[in-house]
């Protein structure tokens, strides 16, 4: 019973940021789906040659949307299947692709070749 209460509560605070983010903005852009995260004065997370492509296993995903809240520009939980997928480049700076493989419940996000 704890896990559904967590899941639950994993749901209400993503539709809840989802509500959040659609009041008063635009849709992005196919550009903007690529612009890098994090805070603009850390050059680091401005190359893409510095970033690494994650990728989600969808037979293995159980869409907890844990990666959701920590990427939010990087993966959505399909509403329809429950299942995580990678919005835009899916790049990352290493050390946050670490943070949401490592939080991954089921192992389901990994590093592509």
């Amino acid at each position: 019973i704890g896990a559904i209460v967590c899941y639950q509560t994993i749901w209400m605070v993503r539709d809840a940021s989802r509500a959040d983010k659609s009041e008063g903005t635009q849709p992005m852009s196919s550009e903007q789906d690529t612009a890098p995260t994090g805070d603009a004065s850390d050059d680091s997370s401005n190359h893409s040659s510095d970033k690494v492509k994650v990728v989600v296993n969808s037979d293995v995903c159980i869409g907890s949307g844990q990666c959701e809240m920590l990427e939010e520009e990087t993966f959505l939980v399909d509403d329809d299947t429950v299942i995580a997928g990678v919005v835009g480049t899916g790049l990352l700076p290493p050390d946050r692709a670490q943070v949401v493989i490592s939080t991954c419940p089921t192992g389901a996000i990994s590093i592509a070749p």
